[in-house]
């Protein structure tokens, strides 16, 4: 509805290199915005989401804060599920040393009255200064599996903090079967590339 503030690039979906390498050209489009952020497709906010995030950004002891997390399921159109505040967790390496997560789960009136330091990062819902796109770009090399953990560990060591939101902002469509198409719909190689860059993966975090 507002074409004069929407920057946009197109692929055919055959042109698709993973979802890394489709953040990487999201990120291209960056014009100088002092914040930025991540976001899946298929999401819904909030009423107010943008005050919200600025408001737990400003509650965060670094100018250099990473808000980031699981965000609570809807059902489209309409059905909104009960609204909880999810806190990432370890879980384990698999068989092929690839890191995996869990997350856990507290309702709004028990989470904490700040955001709360964390080691792990979504990639579906991430705000944060805009610097973050020049001091760590996506890298193109990651196909899929090894996105969330790798981003962590890569602004963490340029500095940057990672926080659990302790508000919630938005929704994220979690429902299969519905006749979207999804990637691998469109490049049944998918399993294949993503096996053969996992080794990065795990390079970089010397599993």
């Amino acid at each position: 509805t507002r074409p004069d503030q929407v920057r946009r690039i197109d692929f055919h979906p055959k042109e698709s290199r993973g979802v890394c390498w489709a953040r990487n050209q999201v990120q291209k489009l960056w014009a100088g915005e002092e914040f930025t952020l991540q976001i899946d497709s298929h999401m819904r906010f909030v009423l107010g989401w943008d005050t919200i995030l600025f408001e737990m950004y400003q509650a965060c002891p670094t100018d250099k804060a990473v808000l980031s997390t699981y965000s609570t399921g809807y059902e489209p159109p309409d059905t909104l599920l009960p609204v909880t505040i999810a806190t990432i967790r370890p879980r384990e390496f698999d068989g092929r040393g690839m890191f995996k997560v869990r997350s856990e789960t507290c309702p709004p009136d028990k989470a904490p009255a700040t955001p709360s330091p964390t080691a792990f990062v979504a990639a579906g819902f991430l705000f944060a200064p805009a610097l973050i796109i020049e001091d760590v770009p996506y890298n193109t090399y990651i196909y899929f599996q090894g996105e969330e953990i790798t981003l962590a560990v890569r602004l963490w060591t340029y500095g940057w903090d990672l926080f659990t939101p302790n508000r919630h902002v938005i929704y994220h469509d979690y429902t299969q079967g519905r006749g979207r198409s999804r990637h691998w719909e469109d490049d049944t190689d998918w399993t294949a590339l993503n096996r053969s860059l996992e080794y990065r993966v795990r390079h970089l975090l010397g599993s």
